[in-house]
């Protein structure tokens, strides 16, 4: 895996299983399979999803700190096979959404739909979906199937509510929040929580847990919000404004749609569905001059603020300092 954070060495050793494990669910002898499985392995992420699964696990049952990584509670196989399930439901959302924005880039590499079209790119999802549940069924005893399809269903509500107020100025921003956590923070916090289960942790840390990724997975998406207007393609990987392009109006947009003198031509571009080079690089530009920007960032701040004080609450030891750590990572991060 990429390496999302400094990790405790034993904890690693959990990560490189989950990398193993996920090759060996995606094994096929069919070279259809082959090719755009092995193009995606090769473009994937820094694994934040399952290390969260992996950390949360690590926490221990109750409320014992776990210095050493193993409680006897805790089952080594059900956290790295859950853990690899969750990236693959990543990836799955990945390739498909690809497709649903039609695409090229992702991480400054080509996608999947650009090198094999749509309908190849979404029978491979549909794939990586199928090998992630095949994996979460072994330990369905844990609640794992049904926190995992929840976070999907979750994933599916916000793209269909994204697709319907695609253009629209009238968004607002609890609209936009509620997208994104629709899309985004419910993922990340099913992964928290599935570690927590996995461990026997207390009610009282499972809630924790929860609200941990949801507020990080906030945060997460917002930053990346910010950077789509702030950072450079290199940075991205992927082309700058795409989402304004596409209609999807995030909060430093929604910002501008305010401004008393910037907003009105910002509204006329947008009703217009039309963005030439110029006009990218004007609203670029307007979004940080109205303090879109300076707003989307502040409002990741105070969700990694409210992450914190869930990580806070942990034991001392390595899975407190790791999750901590997490959290200023997210707002600094570029890509």
């Amino acid at each position: 895996m990429r390496g999302v954070l400094d990790l405790p060495p034993q904890l690693e050793d959990r990560i490189r299983a989950v990398d193993r494990i996920i090759e060996a669910a995606l094994a096929s002898e069919s070279k259809y399979v082959a090719r755009p499985r092995d193009h995606i392995l090769a473009t994937r992420g820094k694994g934040l999803r399952p290390a969260l699964v992996v950390l949360w696990a690590s926490v221990g049952p109750g409320k014992e700190a776990c210095p050493h990584v193993r409680p006897e509670a805790v089952d080594d196989r059900a956290t790295i096979e859950v853990a690899a399930a969750a990236e693959l439901i990543h990836m799955a959302s990945l390739v498909h959404d690809d497709v649903i924005d039609g695409s090229t880039t992702r991480r400054g590499l080509e996608t999947l739909n650009a090198l094999f079209g749509a309908r190849p790119s979404v029978l491979l999802g549909d794939f990586l979906f199928a090998k992630a549940f095949g994996l979460l069924a072994r330990h369905r005893d844990l609640g794992v199937v049904e926190l995992m399809t929840d976070a999907i269903s979750a994933m599916c509500e916000g793209e269909l509510e994204q697709a319907a107020c695609a253009f629209s100025c009238d968004e607002t921003e609890d609209g936009y929040l509620r997208r994104i956590t629709l899309k985004t923070a419910r993922l990340i916090s099913a992964c928290c929580r599935a570690g927590a289960v996995i461990a026997g942790a207390s009610a009282e840390d499972v809630a924790d847990a929860s609200e941990y990724g949801l507020e990080l997975g906030i945060a997460f998406q917002l930053t990346d919000d910010a950077l789509d207007f702030v950072a450079d393609e290199r940075e991205l990987g992927k082309p700058t404004c795409q989402d304004l392009v596409c209609g999807v109006l995030t909060l430093p947009v929604l910002r501008l749609l305010t401004h008393e003198s910037l907003g009105p031509r910002a509204r006329d571009l947008i009703a217009s569905r039309r963005f030439d080079p110029e006009s990218v690089m004007w609203v670029r530009s307007a979004v940080v001059e109205c303090g879109g920007v300076d707003l989307t960032y502040e409002r990741a701040q105070q969700c990694i603020e409210h992450a914190s004080a869930c990580a806070s609450r942990l034991p001392a030891g390595p899975a407190r300092d790791a999750l901590t750590a997490l959290t200023r990572q997210v707002i600094i991060r570029r890509r």
